[in-house]
């Protein structure tokens, strides 16, 4: 298993994911820090893959 911190950001468009994922990829979304509250929005910090 990949160690979460070194994961490396990177921006992939929706339709690339889109089509991996017609492709039969799944994708693999993990939390890797806690979230926060600011104001009224949540935010954290996530990972998406395509595997």
């Amino acid at each position: 298993m990949t160690n979460m911190i070194d994961e490396r950001p990177n921006v992939v468009p929706e339709d690339l994911m889109r089509n991996s994922q017609a492709e039969g990829y799944l994708l693999e979304v993990v939390c890797i820090q806690s979230g926060e509250t600011r104001h009224s929005s949540r935010y954290n910090t996530w990972v998406v893959r395509a595997v």
